[in-house]
């Protein structure tokens, strides 16, 4: 009996999530380079560029025993659990709980090499960040320790609450550790004890803790998790950045006060586009879906590199299943299967249509989205990095020169209202040719206008500037439809 509650229903749970796990994340490149991206978005501006280069250059020997860098780093690398090929995420534990659905041995045994090969890169980029992290804070924890010297001798703050207004989130971490290991009268602020301290904690902020401890309540839930699978990152990254404006110290001035958050976004803006900061395409997408104007197309097209389909990264599986389920009642067999598959098989059958027609087309819906021939582009450039995960800067363009064509087809309701006040003033003056040269923009014909314009007299001021189905440019659509017949 499945029931909310019952040993059944947490085991489906289980499989459900697992699978949507593998789906999404198994033997996809750009999944394991959204890991090691977070290195980029949010360490750089924290630690530094320089502490980070230093980093990236130690993160491989400290892994090895008996190198220099592994006796300096080597301690905390223990302490994080990173010295084990193992993963902080959510993925592992999943994984587990779905190994204990199977009763045989054998299966348990290949669902565990099937997860340790699929999730290989995914789990070594994850680990590499963090270890890059964690010696990018003890290096720079010198220097900021330096910060926060000089900071207590002009301010002379004492206390842990005094001094979050003026000192910033890294500097906040290493005093927290220097005071909560003794302070000033029992330790040295750039005690190795102190700095090794610091490191660790700089690792979880940044590179963030999956497990279930660390997530909401309701994302532990047998019934909500599935629905909310994937979430924990973008809930995460996004109180990252609030925290850099919220959490920052009061007292310093304006610039020194968010000079973290200018860094984060410009490392979003450097690594993806303004629109790839926590937020933006869920933004866009409203904005598109409710007001029909896509921000993200008004800012131009060409610009912006998509480095990771977020789409289908943080989606939710269950939807897809739902889709797949509605795709084959309506016959639609090939859809249905296209939404069950996972991520990287729809990658690389992507992949191979570009190889083989020179054409994009849709995973679910089949449709043309990109002709490379047509367009002068490289198809064999953009097949190898669709069939890797990620999205060829030309579709990206494409992409958001469809929502600017569309954005650009539509007249604002402003603009409507102002064509109309000021053709039926012409009216009401005999000047009828003005009028019908204004109105003929909004697709109304000489007989109905004059049709509006005599009911317009008998109505309120206020309902005279309403006309419905006025409200598309013919000349804008037909923009859009010329750019359309570009790709059949």
């Amino acid at each position: 009996n499945i029931t909310p509650g019952s040993s059944s229903f947490r085991k489906l749970s289980g499989m459900i999530t697992s699978f949507g796990s593998f789906a999404a994340l198994g033997f996809n490149l750009a999944t394991a380079g959204l890991q090691l991206s977070i290195v980029g978005m949010n360490v750089v501006p924290v630690l530094g560029f320089r502490a980070t280069i230093k980093g990236i250059r130690n993160a491989r020997l400290a892994m090895k025993p008996g190198t220099e860098a592994n006796k300096k780093y080597g301690k905390i690398l223990q302490d994080l659990g990173l010295d084990m090929n193992t993963n902080d995420g959510r993925v592992q534990e999943i994984y587990e709980n779905a190994l204990k659905v199977a009763n045989q041995s054998g299966t348990r045994v290949n669902l565990k090499r099937v997860k340790d090969a699929s999730l290989f890169l995914f789990n070594g980029m994850d680990k590499m960040g963090r270890v890059i992290t964690a010696i990018a804070a003890k290096e720079h924890g010198i220097n900021i320790a330096r910060r926060i010297a000089q900071k207590q001798s002009r301010y002379n703050f004492t206390s842990i609450t005094e001094a979050q207004k003026y000192l910033k989130r890294e500097e906040r971490l290493l005093f927290e550790q220097y005071m909560r290991l003794g302070g000033p009268n029992k330790i040295s602020m750039t005690d190795d004890a102190v700095l090794d301290a610091f490191s660790r904690n700089m690792v979880d902020e940044t590179n963030f803790v999956y497990n279930t401890s660390n997530v909401p309540f309701a994302f532990n839930n047998a019934v909500a998790a599935p629905l909310l699978q994937f979430k924990t990152w973008v809930q995460k990254e996004t109180m990252f950045v609030l925290q850099s404006i919220f959490d920052a110290p009061k007292n310093l001035p304006l610039a020194q006060r968010y000079e973290e958050f200018i860094k984060i976004t410009g490392a979003f803006t450097a690594l993806g586009g303004i629109f790839s900061l926590p937020g933006g395409q869920e933004m866009d997408l409203f904005m598109r879906t409710v007001f029909g104007v896509s921000l993200e197309g008004r800012m131009g097209a060409g610009d912006v590199f998509t480095i990771v389909d977020t789409e289908n990264i943080f989606g939710i599986y269950p939807t897809r299943l739902f889709k797949a389920a509605t795709a084959f009642k309506e016959g639609r067999v090939d859809k249905g299967i296209n939404y069950l598959l996972p991520r990287a098989i729809q990658n690389l059958k992507q992949g191979l249509e570009i190889l083989d027609s020179g054409r994009l087309m849709s995973s679910y819906s089949g449709d043309l989205v990109f002709d490379y021939d047509e367009m002068d582009s490289n198809p064999m450039y953009a097949a190898v990095l669709k069939m890797a995960g990620f999205e060829s800067p030309d579709e990206t363009r494409n992409r958001i020169l469809k929502y600017a064509l569309y954005d650009k087809s539509r007249k604002t309701g402003n603009e409507v209202r102002l064509a109309k006040w000021r053709a039926f003033r012409n009216m009401d003056d005999g000047d009828f040719e003005e009028a019908y040269a204004i109105l003929a923009e909004y697709n109304v014909s000489r007989q109905e206008a004059v049709e509006l314009w005599k009911k317009s007299r008998l109505e309120t001021e206020a309902d005279r500037t309403t006309i419905g189905n006025t409200t598309r440019s013919d000349e804008l659509l037909a923009d859009v439809q010329n750019y359309r017949n570009k790709f059949r």
